[in-house]
Parts: structure tokens; sequence; C-alpha cells
């Protein structure tokens, strides 16, 4: 049996698309727990109108976060392998079917299948954008985030063993792959099997969590990144610091001297003559 978790919050305008979607799986035999965090629209009604006896609905004590909620699904999951879906997303029919075959023709732990990410103009950019071979997964991780949790299907003593880490308010997906990787066989699905609708809401557009989340990043896995790479996250990490009204000297000086290129520099002294302020109003307004 595979087990489905999805948390949620407040998502009285996308949980059934996303419920509709798991139900209506090729695969049968499953069970989908839905951990609510403490939600305070109709999310609770609209899940107790199933009549499906394949689902389980567990509300948190108080609100919590998402990394809390998935944990308790897992902790509550009866399946052998674990699939991990949003609240505000949509699979593929033959989602479970296909990872679970492709895990078991390559002999692994964990299967990740490409998505559609669908921003609020309705441009789509598929990810990743190609095939990740196996055995560049591992390194590839510690470059850049293209695992995204709606994607992640594997056995359960995975996510037993490793679990999503709270303090993350974003790229918990991110740092639980990165953990995973070293020790577990991880297989790409190179089928576009996931449709990701970006919200309002969604973590994209908050810059503040996203600097919290990077620099977890960095604090927990600098040690096994190349400096090009760690470079990278730090521009990164500069240029959210950036449209949160945080000062990211530090950060860009860190990235500079690990990987010195004109970008960076330009970026720096951008910054220094209030140039880049201008630049992301004009970007905001477009």
């Amino acid at each position: 049996m595979i087990s489905v978790i999805i948390p949620t919050f407040n998502r009285e305008k996308t949980i059934k698309r996303a419920i509709d979607s798991v139900l209506n799986q090729t695969y049968k035999d499953i069970e989908l727990i839905v951990v609510d965090d403490c939600s305070t629209d109709r999310t609770e009604e609209i899940i107790n109108g199933y009549m499906d006896n394949r689902i389980k609905y567990y509300k948190l004590h108080q609100n919590s976060g998402a990394c809390v909620a998935r944990n308790k699904g897992v902790e509550l999951s009866c399946g052998e392998y674990i699939a991990f879906q949003d609240s505000d997303d949509e699979w593929l029919e033959n989602k479970l079917e296909k990872q679970l075959d492709f895990l078991e023709k390559n002999n692994s732990d964990i299967c990740f299948c490409s998505l559609n990410n669908i921003c609020l103009n309705g441009l789509k950019e598929i990810i990743p954008s190609k095939k990740v071979e196996t055995e560049e997964i591992k390194d590839r991780l510690l470059k850049n985030n293209f695992i995204s949790t709606q994607t992640i299907f594997g056995k359960k003593e995975c996510f037993v063993d490793e679990k999503f880490d709270v303090k993350f308010p974003r790229f918990q997906d991110w740092d639980l792959v990165i953990r995973l990787s070293q020790k577990y066989k991880i297989v790409h699905c190179d089928e576009v099997l996931v449709n990701m609708y970006k919200q309002e809401d969604s973590m994209t557009y908050n810059f503040k969590k996203t600097v919290v989340g990077l620099q977890l990043i960095i604090d927990k896995y600098s040690q096994l990144m190349k400096k090009e790479d760690l470079s990278n996250i730090y521009f990164k990490l500069a240029k959210n610091q950036v449209l949160s009204n945080i000062k990211p000297d530090e950060s860009l000086k860190e990235s500079i001297k690990l990987s010195p290129d004109i970008k960076k520099v330009l970026y720096y002294v951008s910054i220094k003559t209030g140039f880049i302020k201008l630049y992301h109003k004009i970007k905001r307004r477009k």
C-alpha cells in the first residue's frame, strides 16, 4: 500500500483538486492522510464531504507548519511506500503507478518525477528541464533545488529515518533530499506527472522566508559544497535580502570572495549606488 500525505492550511479553493487527483490514481491501493494545520476556512468541511474510506483526516492541536504536518502524516501512515502531495497542486492520474514501477525496476529507495511549474501568468516551466542521471543527483543537490515535495515517492523507512526539518520556513524539500541523497539511492522518472500551481501566497514570493531557508542551507551544508556552488547560493541569498530590505553586504562579500565574477561585482556596486532599489521598483510594476 502507498500512503499519500497532504498537509493543508486554509486551502478551501484548491484542496478538492489535490484530493481528487490522488483518489483518481490508476494505482488504487492507497490511503490518503490529510493533516490539517488548524485551518480556519472550509477546508475541514470539504474533506469531510468525501465518502471514501481511503481518506484519513487529522487536525493538529495548534498551527505548526507544513513540516510538522508532513512528519505527523508519516507517523500515522500504514503503507510500505510514502508519497507527498501539496494541497494546491495536481497529480496526473498515472503518477503513483509509474513511480512505483520505475523505483522497483531501478532497485532504488526514492523516485522523483518532473513537474509543470505553472505561474500566475499562465507560463509553464518543466522542472527539472531534462533527465538527471542517478550518479549526478547527490552532487547536483548541493548546487540547487530541483526536487519538489509533491514529486517525491519512496520507501517509508527513508522518511522515518530522515524527517522534515521544522526549522525551515522554505526549502524543506531541498534540505530533506540532500540528507536522503547521502544515504539512499534516488532516481529520476523523467516524465511530467505533477502540475504545480503558484498561488499568490506561495513561499516563492515570500522573500524573508527565502532568506531564512537559504541561510539554513548554507549553515548545514557549506562544508559539502564546492566554492563556486556555495558562492552562487550566497549570491541568491543576497538578492533575496535586497528584496526583503535587509542589507546584503556580508552575503555579497562572501559570494565574491569564494568565486569572483563581473555579475556579482556589478550587483554590489549597484547596491552601493542605490540603483538596485530603483531596478526592483521598476521590475515589480511590470
